[in-house]
């Protein structure tokens, strides 16, 4: 028997793989993907099979070894400040919890296309405090009252995307865990 709580890398795949196929610009013909948490390259095989018109230069970045596929095997977090990412069409941050930082490298390069993003809101454990701290939480809170903050890291996230100028997002919400598209394309 398989828990409906059990954690797997591509829980809710079938919903992942329509957002990413929902949001594939427009007339392109041929599109450039980094997957910064690629695994084994599931969700974007599954695209590039429901897209047969398009071709996909896909970029993978994997921190564990021996997954299929990958271009760049490490710590995404090493990776993304040294890529020109304004080359890429997507960016998919489809990882665990909240991907704060490498958010923030794309939204502070200049990229100009689709990111999708999964978040993960813990609910009292691993508070993302980073979160907290760019939202005007001090330390001193946080190390007081940590649980009371837990409950609101969706509002707090949302917070800190409108800061960095995103104006509409859409997502998927599964419980604690929202699938985002973020279309950062100039108009």
């Amino acid at each position: 028997m398989v828990s409906s709580t059990l954690k797997t890398d591509n829980s809710h795949l079938a919903d992942k793989i329509e957002l990413r196929v929902q949001s594939l610009p427009a007339g392109k013909r041929k599109i450039r993907v980094l997957d910064a948490f690629a695994g084994s390259n599931t969700i974007w095989n599954a695209v590039r099979d429901r897209s047969p018109r398009v071709i996909f230069d896909v970029v993978s970045i994997e921190k564990e070894p021996g997954k299929g596929g990958i271009h760049l095997q490490g710590d995404n977090r090493k990776f993304l400040p040294t890529l020109d990412l304004k080359k890429f069409d997507i960016i998919d941050l489809d990882g665990q919890g909240i991907p704060l930082f490498q958010v923030d490298t794309v939204l502070s390069s200049g990229f100009g296309g689709i990111l999708h993003i999964t978040f993960t809101q813990s609910i009292l454990g691993n508070v993302n405090t980073q979160l907290l701290r760019l939202v005007g939480i001090t330390d001193r809170m946080i190390r007081k009252a940590k649980a009371i903050f837990a409950r609101k890291q969706w509002e707090y996230f949302k917070g800190y995307l409108g800061s960095m100028g995103v104006r509409r997002i859409q997502y998927l919400e599964f419980g604690r865990k929202r699938f985002i598209v973020i279309n950062l394309a100039k108009p």
